[in-house]
């Protein structure tokens, strides 16, 4: 992995952690609803984390793999893996599954929260907190 991979991989991961801690934290005047707010952020963390796994544990042994194929092609070979390479490649295919599967459900949750702010003319509520005050 190159070093402008690795800083962009870095700044992906850092940032959607950071939005999804951002969104856990009480907002004075939060626009979502508490529920929408805890999705999203859940959303939000499993996937920087997932990022940030994947680039620490996964690229490196996927990258040799890579470099292994490409090495017998060029050769005019068909690449041998072991068993514990196929192994390592069916878990990476299952990760990188996963993740998409978590992507589209939080597309595909945030599409319908548009669609029914749309429908409701996108009417922006404001849900106060309710702090006692002392």
């Amino acid at each position: 992995m190159s070093w402008d991979q690795a800083v962009i991989g870095t700044l992906i991961a850092l940032a959607l952690i950071g939005l999804g801690g951002w969104l856990l934290l009480p907002s004075k005047f939060p626009i979502l609803s508490p529920t929408l707010r805890i999705f999203y952020a859940g959303h939000l963390l499993l996937l920087g984390f997932m990022l940030a796994y994947a680039q620490l544990y996964l690229e490196n042994p996927a990258q040799s793999l890579a470099d292994l194929s490409d090495a017998a092609n060029n050769r005019g070979e068909k690449a041998v893996f072991t068993p514990e390479d196929l192994a390592f490649a069916a878990r990476w295919g299952a990760f990188w599954l996963t993740f998409m599967l978590f992507f589209i459900s939080f597309l595909c949750l945030a599409l319908w929260d548009v669609l029914s702010k749309a429908k409701k003319g996108f009417e922006i509520k404001i849900y106060p907190l309710r702090i006692p005050i002392k």
